[in-house]
């Protein structure tokens, strides 16, 4: 993990050390409920690999958003992720985007782990009220 980041982790309460990237893989792709990227080019990227999973594939700013928008009770992550996906065209979110820090300054970084830790704050509870 870039220093950085794991800096803005630890920061918020996480732990890097056990933390191991993995490429992304079709296979993945197709077996995953939930697909969230940081940005809508890595969307595009996986839409372009895997075009099936377009009604389970978000920026995370993007589904933090609709799910904060729609706080009915779901009872399952199927439910949630389309309900989610037939929500889409109301966000008007102005930026869909988490920037990218790596490479960066400090803050960078430290603004792109806001952006998340706020998105995930949201998404967090919905996920596990999903029975």
């Amino acid at each position: 993990m870039d220093p950085g980041a794991a800096a803005q982790l630890h920061r918020l309460g996480g732990d890097s050390r056990s933390f191991r990237s993995r490429a992304l893989t079709d296979s993945a792709c197709k077996d995953a409920d939930l697909i969230l990227t940081a940005t809508r080019d890595h969307r595009s990227l996986v839409l372009d690999r895997v075009p099936r999973v377009l009604r389970r594939t978000f920026t995370v700013l993007e589904f933090a958003d609709i799910v904060s928008n729609h706080q009915s009770v779901t009872r399952s992550l199927t439910t949630l992720v389309s309900g989610a996906a037939a929500a889409r065209g109301a966000t008007r979110l102005e930026n869909y985007d988490v920037a990218d820090p790596y490479g960066g300054t400090s803050d960078d970084h430290r603004r792109a782990a806001d952006a998340l830790h706020a998105a995930v704050t949201v998404i967090g509870p919905r996920l596990t009220s999903c029975g």
